[in-house]
């Protein structure tokens, strides 16, 4: 990692380089920022949902749940005794798995098998690392403020997407 951003870097400065334009040293050395993943504002605060239409049920049942539990455990869902992972295109920090398409591309497609199978080939991976929480995939909210940094995750920022999306994905 720490040799790769150099060299993304230094590939970047010699397109812009190429193209015309004249980069200072201090603009190469801050491509970086521009092109790394992970450099964009936190945007807060975090948007409300209230869930409608065919997922106020959904909603419902969830928040009734989380409102009956302790803060332990909340707390035990995210860490604890469940092995969790939030990649959004496969597992992440570990060797010998696959990259997926970001949800992004898979809505981008308007295929829902291809979305499904995604699916299925990521949950098998999952579990065969030993992931029994799969932080996935994004739903709501994310993705309808540009300034999220994380958009690439969820199928679409439009309800429609989102829907067959996640309800192949689920």
């Amino acid at each position: 990692m720490h040799l790769t951003t150099p060299l993304l870097a230094l590939g970047l400065a010699l397109i812009e380089l190429s193209s015309g334009q004249n980069l200072s040293v201090a603009q190469v050395a801050n491509l970086e920022h521009y092109w790394s993943y992970g450099r964009s504002a936190p945007y807060y605060p975090t948007p409300q949902t209230s869930g409608w239409g065919e997922w106020s049920t959904a909603y419902a049942k969830a928040k009734a749940l989380v409102g009956q539990m302790t803060d332990f455990e909340k707390n035990n869902i995210t860490y604890g005794q469940a092995s969790t992972t939030d990649s959004g295109n496969g597992v992440r920090g570990t060797d010998g798995v696959n990259g997926y398409p970001a949800g992004l591309h898979a809505g981008a497609s308007w295929n829902q098998d291809l979305a499904y199978d995604r699916a299925l080939y990521m949950g098998e991976e999952f579990k065969n690392k030993g992931v029994s929480v799969a932080l996935g995939p994004v739903v709501g909210p994310l993705g309808k403020l540009a300034r999220g940094g994380r958009n690439w995750e969820g199928f679409s920022n439009g309800d429609l997407f989102l829907y067959w999306g996640s309800a192949s994905t689920c």
